[in-house]
């Protein structure tokens, strides 16, 4: 699909984006949010994805879009999609939905799973906070415990998606990549926004992880504090 590269640039400029971080929310590689903005070309799913990351439709990305006025209940039907997609339902763009891909009974330890050093950030005590829960819900899936993962996610996730519906994902996806074998944090980023959701505290983690079936994989753990502890509101693994 021919898309227009600049409105992409642009978009992400306006929110104080990195390529980085649009291929974070996206769930594509950074090697394709950059050939997009490139030569202004990518697949249908490719072009879904950040369109979507932008509140968007894709048609919004392409070359010459016509100005339509979109009605209220258009605005609110997308905005429940793209909440919808964050959260857990299905999606074309993720090899799995909001799917937690993890090991039964084995718990990773303390040598296989890396944490950022904070010492000289402003906000260690609070990161520090975030990245400690982000790995507490994470070993609830690395041991198997996936009801009690639904648990322990936020109030928007129960929203979108039962416990059975959460389960029956899950085990769709294990045997794709296998048992978890390595986690190391990428980064950890704090933010007021969040694309199709109201301004609030959130941080975004992004995990570096080894599975039995894929050496290199990227886990994303977008989380809220709505409830006024951080809890997961998505996690998207490629």
């Amino acid at each position: 699909m021919k898309i227009n590269a600049s409105k992409i640039v642009n978009y992400r400029k306006e929110k104080a984006w990195s390529q980085q971080h649009l291929a974070d929310v996206s769930g594509l590689s950074l090697r394709t949010v950059q050939r997009i903005e490139n030569n202004g070309s990518g697949s249908p799913d490719s072009i879904k994805a950040i369109a979507m990351a932008f509140e968007l439709i894709p048609g919004d990305l392409m070359e010459s879009v016509p100005e339509i006025t979109a009605s209220p209940t258009s605005i609110t039907k997308r905005k429940k999609a793209l909440i919808a997609v964050t959260c857990v339902l299905a999606s074309l763009v993720l090899i799995s939905p909001l799917t937690l891909l993890s090991e039964t009974g084995t718990t990773a330890t303390s040598d296989e799973t890396s944490t950022l050093d904070l010492q000289d950030d402003s906000n260690s005590t609070e990161k520090a906070l975030i990245q400690q829960h982000a790995l507490d819900w994470l070993s609830l899936v690395d041991n198997g415990d996936y009801i009690a993962g639904w648990q322990a996610s936020d109030a928007l996730v129960h929203s979108q998606v039962t416990a059975q519906q959460w389960q029956e994902a899950v085990s769709r996806v294990r045997s794709v990549f296998g048992k978890n074998q390595k986690r190391s944090i990428q980064s950890l980023d704090v933010m007021t926004q969040l694309p199709g959701l109201p301004d609030g505290e959130y941080a975004m983690l992004v995990f570096n992880s080894k599975f039995e079936n894929k050496a290199n994989s990227i886990e994303t753990l977008p989380m809220s504090k709505a409830s006024g502890e951080w809890k997961p509101i998505g996690y998207f693994i490629r």
